[in-house]
């Protein structure tokens, strides 16, 4: 296995092969030992660890690049070769594992604890660990059994409501930590959970924004908003050849002779006619587009609920990817950014091309409930709105129930014609009397 001073930079201009190769973290101010990156033919990058435990050699991976970053990945290995050699001298298992002059603090039993447990095992960790430190990071060098913290944590949430946080993103919020202060009951470090008086807050999941349910023209300006971004980005990239041209340096590629100016349209046609989430978009990798079948297959590590599915595509899609694939690098994600590297969000883009459009309180995510919206509004049955959107509990997309007043219509229609001929004609007053 070849040594690198792994960087962002060697990381994100490194191709893929026709065999999976691996690069170990050596010659940095900052490497680990044991960690690596494993470069698979499709493109993936996965950081993994090789470390002991008792005399035995063990791999772990810690996670996707892209889906965590480089100094994110070495926390991780450096937390699970600690744990790794606390276990090795008996102290793992102790209940009541104490650190140098005291209890754990919150972010000791967090990063060499907890994180090295749920890592392989959460996907997500290192987005929630990232949440955890941004919403808590005052109170995460607090002893784990500092008795002010279940006032803190009740006052945190009050503070985050009174500025407009959403209840549910103060609810994942709080759970992130929660968490990590359940595992620590479980394992007897502590007695009480410092957090068990702290309220769940009541949701209202209902919102249900699509184009044109504020503005009947929202679809046509955004829409024209795209296709004047393409425009304005080819002219840039007009204006750059020319002056190139003129100075003897090399130009770039003319997108003149491309069908899309970057991955923007082409990522919100996608996300439009198939609903899927933001993170499952950036997740697809060619071999995920099936020509044969003419579906997107959604793999269960990239689906929210852990359940892979198939989503039919629209002509529009499939007109779309075919004219993306020959513009772009084969083999990999489907979207890539800038030198190779995954696409992580378009927020930047997305903003600007908000304002542009004139539309508001419309975000990315947005694109799925038009998705559902649309499919409700033609008499789609919403448990196949459900599949489709790859919902875990099909009550989920009662939300769009209001949207098909036809569907339930018609229903009724049915039974009504149904129960008519059923109906025995029972004699009025006046026809018993004359009887």
């Amino acid at each position: 296995m070849p040594k690198q001073n792994l960087t962002k930079s060697f990381i994100d201009g490194l191709e893929p092969g026709p065999r999976v190769s691996d690069f170990r973290d050596a010659g940095g101010r900052d490497s680990v030992p044991g960690l690596f990156l494993r470069v698979y033919p499709t493109g993936g990058k996965h950081f993994h660890l090789d470390y002991r435990v008792q005399g035995k050699r063990l791999t772990a991976r810690i996670g996707a690049y892209g889906t965590i970053t480089l100094e994110k990945a070495r926390e991780i290995a450096r937390a699970t070769v600690a744990q790794a050699r606390a276990h090795e001298h008996g102290h793992a298992e102790s209940p009541r594992l104490k650190s140098k002059g005291g209890p754990f603090t919150i972010r000791e039993y967090m990063d060499g604890v907890y994180g090295p447990f749920i890592a392989p095992r959460r996907k997500s960790w290192a987005l929630a660990h990232a949440r955890i430190v941004k919403c808590f990071g005052h109170l995460l060098d607090w002893p784990m059994d500092d008795p002010r913290l279940p006032e803190a944590f009740q006052t945190w949430q009050n503070k985050a409501l009174a500025r407009g946080l959403a209840p549910s993103t103060c609810n994942k919020d709080l759970a992130n930590l929660r968490a990590v202060f359940t595992y620590a009951v479980k394992h007897d470090v502590l007695d009480r959970h410092p957090m068990r008086k702290i309220e769940h807050l009541k949701e209202n999941n209902e919102r249900v924004r699509y184009l044109g349910s504020m503005d009947p023209d929202e679809p046509r300006r955004f829409w024209e908003a795209l296709a004047r971004r393409e425009e304005r980005i080819r002219q840039e990239r007009d204006r750059g050849n020319e002056w190139r041209r003129t100075r003897g340096v090399m130009e770039l590629p003319d997108l003149r002779k491309a069908t899309y100016a970057d991955h923007l349209l082409p990522v919100c046609i996608v996300a439009a006619d198939s609903g899927l989430r933001q993170g499952e978009i950036f997740h697809l990798e060619w071999r995920d587009v099936d020509w044969y079948a003419d579906v997107l297959r959604v793999r269960a590590e990239n689906a929210k609920s852990g359940k892979g599915r198939a989503v039919p595509m629209t002509g529009r899609v499939r007109a779309c990817l075919e004219a993306w694939r020959a513009q772009t690098m084969p083999g990999g994600r489907v979207f890539k950014g800038k030198n190779g590297g995954p696409v992580i969000d378009v927020k930047t883009a997305w903003k600007k091309l908000m304002r542009e459009a004139e539309i508001e309180g419309f975000r990315f995510h947005d694109l799925r409930h038009d998705f559902a919206s649309r499919l409700a509004m033609r008499g789609v049955p919403l448990f196949q709105i459900s599949r489709l959107l790859g919902h875990s509990d099909t009550r989920t997309s009662e939300k769009y129930s209001h949207l098909s007043p036809a569907v339930e219509r018609a229903a009724i229609d049915a039974l009504d014609r149904d129960i008519a001929p059923r109906i025995v004609a029972f004699p009025s007053v006046d026809e018993k009397k004359h009887s």
